[in-house]
């Protein structure tokens, strides 16, 4: 069945009045404001995901660190065979996590003249 020329007409200004109202509707919207949204979204997913993984590090230092300390404890105090007690020993008392401050970074300073 053949399509008239009339029906291909209609299709064609149906169209073409279809992309002149979404592009109107699209202009009348700031989409780069929306945009900046968006890249806040996405800074603040991805604070999110490092916080995750730098709190993870940072307690498993301080569980390392403080475990260590323990049993080096024991054993400087020949009571090395409570070593393996250590760590539920940690846990029943419900010890808080001890940061190892780290010392920062010297730069690297030019003697004033």
């Amino acid at each position: 069945m053949a399509v008239g020329p009339n029906t291909s007409k209609k299709i064609g200004f149906g169209v073409l009045l279809s992309i002149v109202v979404i592009v109107t509707v699209m202009s009348a919207f700031d989409w780069k404001k929306c945009c900046k949204c968006d890249r806040k979204q996405i800074y603040h997913k991805h604070i999110l995901k490092e916080t995750e993984e730098v709190l993870e590090t940072t307690l498993r230092e301080a569980a390392k660190n403080d475990l260590t300390e323990r049993i080096t404890l024991k054993i400087n105090q020949d009571t090395w065979d409570t070593c393996f007690d250590v760590a539920s020993d940690m846990i029943r008392n419900s010890c808080k996590p001890k940061l190892v401050q780290q010392p920062e970074p010297q730069q690297d300073r030019q003697p004033e003249q």
